[in-house]
């Protein structure tokens, strides 16, 4: 959820005066009465701050005499980084220009306190991998679709009738989606994990003292990073093989993570079993042209909310065991 911060101000203020205490702050000009902060080195921003300001229309919350209000406002997923800056916005035009810091959230005229951790690169660059495959599993549950029911038809009628019903090809096609983006998180994941690992730096050399002129060659030319000639030896739609690269590189069994049961709907299922039927379809469904007739909306949700699970799974198990916070959407 968004974050707000108030400044009621009870002065005219001329706007290149503005301009400049912002711009010293390292806020550039969006658009009239907005602006922007972010800073993209070392990951300092998640979502940014965004600073407007707006003359006061005398609502009855607002204090009397106010002639400007300043909103210094964040995003769910801030970084401690970017909550710092929406507090500071607010200290500094007070300063400047004097008025009363209100939290709306809090209902009182005061600061909040940034209660966010400070996280590593390394989490924080785990975590914007982790955020984006949550947001993806998400997204998943907008697209699944509706089909009829069967009601008293033969499932021969049934798949006759609807056969060529676009809601059947979105789930299907939503089957395949769900795979991409779990490889694709798979295999991001473990690149910037490797990358800010220096042990897991340390078992590549070990491990590629054999290669080949071309590969060599390539390396030393910069085509390819070290990294990425890694990951092109394994497979991470192929459950054993992703578990290899884990196990092998950051010590970490994939397959004993979700070797676990979860509820869904009163009964129980092991998340792994899931995952491994969710990629036959996939390849059902690529390879062999085979659409699933059954896909209606019940069934691929329980794909989408069983996917989510072995999110979960996987963020209990590097905050529990490596002490990595990967859920930024916890922070406030």
């Amino acid at each position: 959820m968004s974050f707000d911060l108030y400044l009621y101000c009870k002065k005219i203020i001329r706007k290149k005066k503005i301009d400049k205490v912002l711009k010293d702050l390292g806020f550039k000009f969006i658009k009239e009465g907005l602006y922007s902060w972010f800073v993209k080195k070392n990951l300092t921003s998640f979502k940014g701050c965004r600073l407007s300001y707006n003359k006061a229309d005398h609502d009855y919350y607002v204090p009397r005499g106010t002639k400007i209000i300043f909103t210094s406002t964040t995003s769910a997923a801030r970084s401690h980084e970017d909550f710092e800056m929406q507090i500071k916005v607010i200290k500094t035009l007070k300063k400047e220009f004097g008025g009363s810091a209100y939290d709306p959230q809090e209902g009182r005229y005061a600061y909040p306190i940034n209660t966010i951790p400070k996280l590593s690169y390394r989490e924080k660059l785990c975590g914007m991998s982790f955020l984006n495959f949550i947001d993806n599993i998400h997204t998943a549950h907008s697209l699944s679709s509706k089909i009829p029911k069967k009601g008293k038809m033969r499932k021969s009628e049934y798949l006759y009738r609807y056969s060529s019903n676009t809601s059947i090809l979105i789930n299907n096609l939503v089957i395949v989606y769900l795979v991409a983006i779990f490889e694709a998180f798979l295999k991001d994941f473990f690149i910037k994990y490797v990358e800010t690992s220096q042990k897991a730096k340390e078992k590549i050399y070990q491990r590629t003292n054999k290669l080949e002129f071309k590969e060599i060659k390539d390396l030393l030319e910069g085509s390819i990073s070290l990294t990425q000639f890694l990951t092109s030896k394994y497979t991470f739609q192929n459950l054993n093989s992703a578990n290899a690269a884990y196990y092998d590189y950051v010590d970490v069994k994939l397959l004993d993570i979700w070797n676990r049961r979860k509820k869904y709907k009163n009964k129980f299922f092991i998340v792994r079993e899931v995952l491994e039927e969710l990629i036959q379809k996939r390849h059902e469904i690529v390879h062999e042209y085979k659409l699933d007739y059954m896909m209606n909306k019940q069934k691929l949700d329980f794909f989408i909310i069983m996917m989510d699970k072995a999110a979960d799974l996987f963020d209990n198990y590097f905050l529990n065991k490596r002490k990595i916070r990967l859920n930024l959407e916890i922070f406030v």
